[in-house]
């Protein structure tokens, strides 16, 4: 076995494994388009202080972070939110066609 620390590994084998988890193909180019186009610069702004490829200064956080936190914590994240959102909308769909005795406040 071996030890790679996670801050030398960085977030592409963590986003990689989580990305090809996903059993839909058209969420899976959605996401990734998504994933490429904020998640990147978003990383380098914060940890490295890059903002269109210029070199600014590196913004402050309240607690040490790495790449891997950020992009684990989104994905956590998402999971949370897509149960959310899909629960929501299925109450939506099935309260609509439920008669109004029916409803318990």
């Amino acid at each position: 076995m071996v030890y790679v620390d996670p801050k030398n590994l960085g977030y592409k084998p963590f986003w990689e494994q989580w990305i090809n988890a996903l059993a839909n193909e058209g969420d899976r180019k959605e996401f990734i388009r998504l994933f490429d186009k904020y998640v990147p610069p978003c990383i380098s702004l914060i940890l490295e202080g890059v903002l269109d490829g210029r070199q600014g200064e590196k913004l402050r956080t309240i607690l040490p972070v790495s790449n891997l936190n950020l992009v684990r914590k989104c994905m956590d994240t998402f999971h949370r939110q897509a149960e959310c959102v899909y629960v929501s909308r299925w109450f939506m769909s099935v309260w609509c066609i439920i008669s109004y005795e029916h409803v318990v406040f």
